[in-house]
């Protein structure tokens, strides 16, 4: 038997997983080859734990080599309260708009105009004409307007410092931090394409990974482009995730990505990670313990011959393929699936789900057709009374499970109002805002499978 089933407990912190994986993985990643970015970041990597004034237990060369990668141990530009977060800066009075200034406000008017219209070369002379590069660089509006209209003007070597530079953010009411959230991201990625087409390798890479582990709020999936664009550079983005799952808690920014660490192995399941799932499904964390069995049934699956290749199509990440677990390991992981598909967390039961149609079996179809009328249900607010948009995402999971069968079965989900809305609601158990099991402190997860809902963000403090 490959590991040995321990007891789950029954609360469990981030800090014990991590500390976990740190003693199955530590050693046996320190020997991987040296890649692109090993060479790349050799002085980052060197000098990670000192720059990041850490004093407790050796850290693992994959936490070193994230540590690098992302730039937090040296990118001058990431605070140290929420990493990939750049609206921390405290700007002098002087070097901040004077919105009330009736000269300042035309201005700006006259420049957001330009911009509006596309006139780069008018934004520019402007901005530089009027306005100091400090004052530019604080504000974020104007930041990007500036930044953008010298990548449109083929200039991306003056573009980068507009761009990759702390601004000072708004501070917004209740509600504001997807606007903060948003307004960050677009910085964020006008600085990648600037450094990208700068040839700024480094700050590209590290701008690359900051799009990836926090993305777009309005679109929390993984940006497929941003990810060819590591790849080709020869970033290893098991190891970042595997560098971020085994930083110490008390290391500061990347622990709060451990969410986001376990859907991209998720995504992209090996038979070198089966320790590492084994730790994370053995965690109290619901989050870690239902990507970890999806990853694990992966590991497991096995084709029917009654079946295509890949009955699933599309709706996954990854193609499922045969990895030579044995009849024992593959037992384990199923009897792990049927126990999560009765589990009181709706999370867990649509992992389970998924689980099941990856390791096959007609007891296991059976089982998920039982679970065809799953209570838990996901309210999406339209903006109008009385109309609501319905989602189900563990009957989500059992109409892709079935996709092993050839079965077809619709989940349900939909916008409903009137007596179709109390139909669609009636034996039913509203999850919105279930985050049991849940850390709040992560800052952000992935949408990776269909039936995935999104997690609150940590808000952002500065």
């Amino acid at each position: 038997m490959l590991w040995k089933r321990w007891e789950r407990p029954t609360i469990c912190s981030i800090c014990w997983l991590l500390g976990l994986m740190i003693l199955l993985l530590g050693a046996s990643r320190c020997g991987w080859a040296k890649d692109v970015v090993e060479s790349l970041f050799h002085r980052e990597i060197a000098h990670a734990a000192e720059a990041m004034e850490w004093h407790g237990e050796p850290l693992s060369r994959d936490t070193l080599y994230a540590l690098a990668a992302t730039g937090i141990s040296w990118e001058p530009v990431w605070g140290r309260a929420h990493l990939f977060w750049m609206g921390w800066a405290r700007c002098d009075k002087k070097d901040l708009l004077d919105k009330r200034n009736k000269q300042v406000g035309q201005r700006l008017a006259e420049i957001q105009a330009s911009y509006a219209a596309q006139d780069w070369s008018h934004v520019v002379d402007l901005a530089t004409r009027d306005f100091s590069f400090r004052t530019i660089t604080c504000n974020p509006d104007l930041k990007l307007a500036v930044g953008e209209s010298f990548l449109q003007l083929g200039r991306p070597e003056r573009a980068f410092p507009v761009l990759a530079s702390a601004y000072q953010a708004e501070r917004l009411g209740r509600g504001g931090d997807t606007i903060l959230e948003e307004t960050d991201w677009r910085v964020r990625r006008d600085a990648f394409e600037a450094a990208r087409a700068a040839h700024l390798t480094k700050e590209a890479i590290v701008f690359g990974l900051s799009l990836l582990f926090q993305p777009s709020s309005e679109n929390p999936r993984v940006n497929n482009e941003v990810l060819a664009y590591l790849e080709r550079q020869g970033i290893s983005i098991e190891r970042v995730a595997l560098g971020i799952l085994q930083a110490p808690a008390r290391l500061t920014g990347l622990p709060a990505y451990s969410y986001v660490a376990a859907d991209l192995l998720a995504m992209n399941p090996n038979p070198e990670l089966l320790p590492v799932f084994m730790a994370m499904e053995q965690s109290g964390d619901v989050y870690l313990r239902a990507r970890a069995l999806i990853g694990l049934a992966a590991l497991a699956y096995q084709p029917d011959p009654n079946t295509q290749a890949n009955p699933f199509g599309e709706a996954l990440p990854f193609t499922p393929t045969v990895t030579g677990l044995s009849a024992d390991q593959r037992a384990q992981i199923e009897d792990m699936a049927i126990r999560a598909v009765h589990d009181g967390n709706y999370r867990l039961r649509a992992a389970g789900a998924l689980a099941l149609g990856l390791i096959g079996g007609e007891e296991n179809r059976a089982l998920l057709v039982k679970l065809e009328h799953d209570p838990a249900c996901y309210v999406i607010p339209t903006g109008v009374r009385g109309l609501e948009q319905l989602r189900f995402p563990v009957r989500e999971a059992v109409a892709l499970a079935l996709k092993r069968w050839g079965g077809t079965f619709d989940p349900g989900d939909g916008t409903y109002s009137g007596k179709a809305l109390a139909q669609a609601r009636r034996h039913t158990r509203e999850v919105t805002h279930d985050f049991g099991g849940i850390n709040r402190s992560m800052v952000s997860a992935l949408l990776v499978f269909p039936f995935d809902t999104p997690l609150p963000l940590s808000p952002v403090r500065f």
